[in-house]
């Protein structure tokens, strides 16, 4: 299963994407506002969306789409419900607070990637550099 935290325009185009490319994967979006889980649901961006963490119990893989102080607020209980072994990645536009923290929070049960979305127009791909 993979787990994408936060609906909004990142998150669920992650959704999306995979969708269109046919991931085998089930695919779980939390959101604590109703409005975007109903958006995502409405676009068929996932299997199942749901308003809190319990619901990325199991999940081998992680998408923290949330802003920065959420993403770090919730780094205890994104470790207690994540797989052991599970992947956790962020969106943030803030690296070492966030890096820090989901080290710490995984140590021994969990791997920790960095990652930030490109700003460039997607049409434009490896040629655009």
């Amino acid at each position: 299963m993979i787990a994408v935290v936060g609906l909004g325009l990142i998150g669920t185009s992650l959704g999306l994407a995979w969708r269109r490319a046919g991931l085998d994967r089930r695919l779980v979006g939390i959101d604590p506002d109703p409005g975007a889980r109903q958006a995502a649901s409405g676009m068929g961006a996932f299997d199942e969306t749901a308003e809190g963490l319990d619901a990325a119990a199991g999940a081998q893989v992680v998408v923290l789409a949330a802003p920065p102080s959420a993403v770090l607020a919730m780094a205890g209980e994104v470790a207690r419900v994540a797989a052991p072994g599970a992947v956790v990645t962020d969106v943030c536009s803030v690296k070492a607070p966030v890096v820090h923290r989901y080290e710490e929070a995984l140590a021994g049960r969990g791997f920790f990637v960095g990652g930030h979305p490109l700003a460039r127009e997607a049409a434009r791909g490896g040629a655009g550099r």
